[in-house]
């Protein structure tokens, strides 16, 4: 590659104290005719406080059904929470009765949507819903004041206060998306592809904003994307999500030097570069493609598409092996069968 992302702390991200966030043997169903399907089966995932991470993966890895698992709030009746744990500032969701996530949607975490312009009710001005989020949560004094001091956080005037959703340009709508999920002062944001509806001109803006807002007010950020040169420039740690589940995690710098899953060198070389953020997407230079849930390989998930396969990869699932402070699900690098 002809670049490399900004140099972050070396440090393996389950060994940071105090998570924000900590998932662990969480596995997420969706209840169809004669079966469940598995959408999410994450053994670990840390999000450590005042750092960004990443969950990065082809369409259809899973990692927009992770963000509606964090949050218990899927977008069909279909799904649920099956098993696991999801502490959210050290409350788990999953246990948690439905008034106290309800708090915790906004006071501990705040959601960027992908799909900005279906966040918000084109009959209510932007001022009046921000507002109501802060009633919502119980934050009656100077609710006006804030929501205008959040819009000009996130760059825009206090005319917007009054305007009607389909009155601003993407681009402002995705800036009140943020100005939504930062109105009740959340430690966590957690963002499903933030910029991908935007021109590439947009996209490098949404992006400066969330690196400054991140550092100014020291949150954690749960980053999911496809594009590898928003993982390069923005996050600290990154996890490599394939069919739902979690195949290779620790920090950019040492994911993109040295990446140890055969599914990660695969995306790495997909990606052209990571020079201009937000002007490429994954080109994927692996054979094959995703396989849908109810066609799941046995073994490793990865193996009908992997250069490296064995025997062993076709019926046994790999666990998690260290690699250069990386953490990889590989038998490559099982010492018995490292060299097939």
């Amino acid at each position: 590659m002809s670049s490399t992302p900004h140099t972050q702390t070396e440090m393996n991200p389950q060994a940071r104290p105090e998570p924000i966030l900590d998932i662990q043997n969480l596995i997420t169903e969706i209840r169809v005719p004669g079966r469940s399907l598995r959408p999410v089966e994450i053994e670990r995932l840390v999000v450590p406080r005042g750092q960004v991470v990443g969950i990065v993966g082809e369409s259809g890895s899973g990692k927009s059904m992770t963000a509606y698992s964090i949050l218990n709030l899927f977008p069909t009746a279909a799904a649920r929470i099956h098993s696991g744990s999801i502490l959210l500032d050290g409350v788990d969701m999953v246990t948690a009765r439905e008034n106290e996530r309800v708090r915790i949607r906004g006071d501990k975490v705040g959601m960027v949507f992908q799909d900005y312009a279906m966040s918000f009710n084109p009959v209510i001005s932007i001022g009046k819903q921000l507002m109501e989020q802060l009633l919502t949560h119980g934050r009656h004094e100077n609710a006006k004041a804030k929501v205008l001091s959040v819009l000009n956080e996130v760059g825009l005037s206090a005319e917007v206060f009054s305007r009607y959703p389909h009155e601003l340009s993407g681009g402002m709508l995705q800036r009140v998306g943020i100005a939504s999920a930062l109105v009740c002062d959340p430690p966590l944001i957690v963002a499903d592809e933030p910029t991908t509806a935007l021109d590439v001109t947009v996209q490098a803006q949404i992006l400066e904003l969330l690196k400054r807002i991140q550092q100014e007010r020291n949150l954690s950020i749960l980053l999911i994307t496809h594009d590898l040169g928003i993982v390069a420039e923005i996050c600290d740690l990154v996890y490599v999500m394939y069919v739902g589940q979690i195949v290779e995690h620790g920090t950019v710098h040492k994911i993109f030097k040295s990446p140890a899953h055969p599914y990660t060198q695969g995306l790495l070389q997909g990606a052209s570069s990571v020079q201009s953020v937000g002007t490429h997407e994954i080109r994927v230079a692996i054979q094959g493609s995703i396989p849908g849930l109810t066609e799941i390989p046995s073994g490793c998930r990865f193996h009908d598409r992997c250069p490296y396969t064995m025997d062993i990869c076709r019926t046994q699932e790999p666990g998690f092996y260290e690699v250069n402070g990386l953490q990889a699900a590989c038998w490559l690098h099982d010492p018995e069968h490292s060299h097939g």
